[in-house]
């Protein structure tokens, strides 16, 4: 907007298209975006660099993807797209060399995906882990019942359960006992986290964080002596709740419906779950 335009327009207008652009970055990721805009803009004055183009953007792409993944360059991309976008009304999405670039990097790339339990793995951890390993039970159960990613385990409260006779609302059926047990365990510790710690066969305080929600999968692995365990990320609960849902005979629609909106848009990724699942059958 323009000096001229800034000063005809009217204050409440321009609170009201403040505010409608604050949603162009998601808050949960602000960080993230503004450290990517952060190491562009040295990058820029490190170069003697004055304003953002096609060519200026090909060249730091170019000098960044010497060390970096396909992957994390289309990251970067879409974050700086809405960055600029929304500080500088300079819409990237229009640079075809830039994006072509992009693509061309991508070629060959298949980026490494979680690997996933299979229903024997859950039932033997379920069955056979000791009590050190209730909260990765717990989580395990909600995890691949309800889709979920390590975010949104973090978040859960105590308050989000509702633990009735004979079930439990997040609606998991109670049919192994490893949630009322866990819910028995912390039911007087005083905090509204609900994955908290298990020392010496005791619940305490301390909740886990996000990096070990994470490594959850990959505990579980470690105690099922699978093979590649640091293969099982915390993707994983997610992959392996769709892949459980091909395996009962699922189709592509199922799949993009599946759990708490698991977002599988795209034929070619749900696909996946369904080829890598018919080949290991």
């Amino acid at each position: 907007m323009s000096d001229s335009e800034f000063e005809c327009t009217p204050p409440e207008v321009r609170v009201a298209a403040e505010r409608a652009t604050e949603g162009i970055i998601p808050e949960k990721s602000r960080e993230r975006y503004e450290n990517t805009y952060e190491l562009y803009s040295k990058w820029c004055v490190a170069k003697g660099v004055q304003h953002t183009s096609e060519t200026v953007l090909l060249a730091y792409f170019c000098e960044i993807s010497k060390q970096s993944k396909a992957s994390t360059l289309w990251s970067r991309y879409s974050m700086l797209r809405a960055v600029l976008n929304f500080r500088h009304n300079v819409d990237i999405s229009n640079y075809a060399k830039l994006k072509a670039f992009l693509k061309r990097k991508n070629v060959g790339y298949q980026a490494k995906k979680s690997s996933v339990f299979s229903e024997a793995d859950i039932d033997t951890f379920l069955n056979n882990a000791p009590i050190e390993y209730l909260p990765q039970k717990v989580a395990l159960i909600i995890g691949i019942s309800g889709a979920c990613r390590c975010d949104e385990l973090l978040k859960m409260k105590i308050s989000d359960l509702d633990i009735l006779e004979n079930r439990i609302i997040i609606v998991i059926p109670v049919t192994k006992p490893t949630l009322p047990q866990y819910c028995d365990l912390r039911n007087n510790i005083d905090s509204d986290r609900f994955f908290l710690q298990i020392r010496f066969g005791k619940i305490t305080r301390q909740p886990f964080g996000h990096n070990a929600i994470g490594s959850f999968p990959k505990k579980i692995a470690t105690y099922l002596k699978l093979e590649n365990v640091n293969r099982f990320t915390g993707h994983c609960f997610r992959r392996t709740s769709a892949t459980l849902l091909a395996n009962t005979g699922g189709d592509i629609l199922q799949l993009k419906s599946w759990g708490l909106e698991i977002q599988h848009r795209s034929r070619g990724i749900c696909g996946e779950f369904i080829t890598w699942t018919n080949k290991n059958c």
